[in-house]
């Protein structure tokens, strides 16, 4: 299993719990208006990480309802200096796909 670190040197895991402290800039400026909208409201969340890619990367994903029957989704790879690992008991803004 892949590992990372969080900004304060934390090691974490898939599975680990990270806020989402900032999203790289020039990724927000390359989507269009809606995505813009929904990738930047990630700040702040707390996500479950599926994986850690192959850069190192903490790979999360929030969902968002688009509609009455639908939904839509982003999974973004962030960098050490754009988590913080959380423990289970300070889970504040945990995603909650609306």
């Amino acid at each position: 299993m892949n590992t990372t670190r969080d900004r304060s040197g934390q090691v974490v895991s898939e599975g680990d719990t990270v806020r989402v402290l900032s999203i790289d800039a020039a990724l927000i400026g390359s989507l269009d208006p809606d995505d813009k909208t929904k990738v930047a409201s990630m700040v702040g969340l707390c996500l479950r990480v599926s994986e850690v890619n192959e850069v190192g990367h903490a790979v999360v994903e929030q969902w968002w309802r688009d509609g009455p029957d639908a939904s839509v989704s982003h999974s973004i790879g962030l960098a050490p200096d754009e988590i913080e690992r959380v423990e289970p008991s300070n889970r504040q803004r945990e995603g909650s796909g609306s």
